[in-house]
């Protein structure tokens, strides 16, 4: 995903079609100008989450990125009867996405400085 997306590069077409990721506090509101602006595509199935696409650090500094979280042994473990909403699915929902944001803003101070 990262070598396609970055063979495409920040200008292409794509980047404009995908939305915008909204970073959060630690509580979970917007951040309203948050120096790093994500635009990406987002995935999530139950226990399975992804967010791929472009960020530019407050830099100037275009990055690709693809991050992929899953627990396959709690997902195959879900019963037929609860595979629309899994216990504890929401919580790993949440804690995927706070580990995405988490990753990006490293990732925006270690290479975008």
């Amino acid at each position: 995903m990262v070598s396609a997306l970055a063979r495409l590069g920040p200008g292409h077409a794509l980047r404009g079609i995908l939305k915008e990721f909204t970073l959060r506090d630690a509580n979970g509101k917007v951040m309203q100008n948050h120096p790093v602006q994500v635009d990406a595509k987002t995935g999530t199935l139950n226990f399975v989450s992804s967010l791929a696409g472009w960020m530019t650090a407050p830099d100037g500094t275009d990055l690709v990125f693809a991050i992929f979280t899953g627990d396959v042994a709690r997902r195959d473990a879900i019963p037929d009867a609860q595979k629309e909403q899994p216990p504890g699915g929401a919580e790993w929902v949440r804690r995927s996405k706070r580990l995405q944001q988490q990753l990006i803003e490293r990732w925006a101070a270690v290479y975008g400085a």
